[in-house]
């Protein structure tokens, strides 16, 4: 016995004009999902990952500033220091540890935020700790010119065209050897002469880091890697920033 379906009915359209009509807005921030990078996100998304990376990279570069002050203006808190200096030996390796752990929280909230915090403050402490005996005069030069260098150098990369990812060998053999130059120099104390250029060297590396490190976020980068960013950023500030100041001061020992 055979029998058919008692019921004719017209198949669903599964075409792009039976969809539900969604707000283009919507539509973007779906985009957002998918994309890897912040150059593929919309405006509104883009303008929100520099306001954090650029607010938090202000605020981490007030830290050091505050720090140093703190230090070189409280005498009660310099005499603290000069007979507690495990504390910056301390505050150096609680540094080492939350940037290690941030790269693996980053994109877990509040867990990157309080590591952020932590790292920040370690610095803070440890920059203002070292950079305290410098004249306030020479801070301040070594303020104006590493905010100078890195505003000019910033302005560069994000209006050139230009793909500067290519710098990325270059400058980590750079850093590399720099390192190396470190560890012999720990053994075998360089001529001062020899300090000066090394410092000179390593304000031009990381002046190329800094324009890479701007094209990379921007290019290459998640919005969700906004505190990975502005780390990036803030060393590479914060090792010219000291080169410079051993430079004016011209004392390497």
């Amino acid at each position: 016995m055979s029998y058919k379906h008692s019921y004719q009915q017209i198949p669903p359209d599964y075409s792009e004009s039976s969809h539900i009509n969604v707000p283009e807005e919507t539509r973007q921030e779906d985009v957002f999902k998918l994309d890897d990078f912040v150059s593929q996100s919309n405006v509104k998304i883009r303008l929100a990952f520099v306001r954090k990376v650029y607010s938090i990279l202000t605020i981490q570069i007030l830290s050091i500033m505050a720090s140093i002050l703190l230090f070189k203006y409280n005498k009660s808190l310099e005499l603290w220091l000069f007979s507690n200096a495990w504390s910056i030996f301390l505050s150096i390796f609680i540094s080492f540890i939350s940037l290690i752990t941030i790269n693996f929280k980053a994109r877990t909230y509040p867990t990157n935020m309080i590591l952020l915090s932590i790292f920040t403050i370690s610095e803070a402490f440890t920059v203002g700790a070292c950079a305290h005996f410098y004249s306030i005069e020479v801070l301040m030069q070594a303020t104006i010119i590493t905010l100078g260098i890195f505003i000019a150098l910033t302005a560069f990369t994000i209006q050139s065209k230009y793909d500067f990812s290519s710098m990325g060998p270059i400058l980590i053999t750079g850093l590399f050897g720099l390192i190396l130059t470190g560890l012999i120099n720990f053994f075998l104390p360089f001529p001062s002469f020899s300090k000066m250029l090394i410092c000179i060297f390593t304000v031009f590396l990381f002046c190329g880091f800094i324009i890479y490190d701007t094209f990379m976020i921007m290019n290459r980068m998640s919005p969700e890697d906004y505190v990975l960013a502005s780390i990036s950023l803030y060393l590479d500030f914060l090792n010219i920033f000291i080169n410079i100041l051993r430079l004016l001061d011209g004392n390497n020992d």
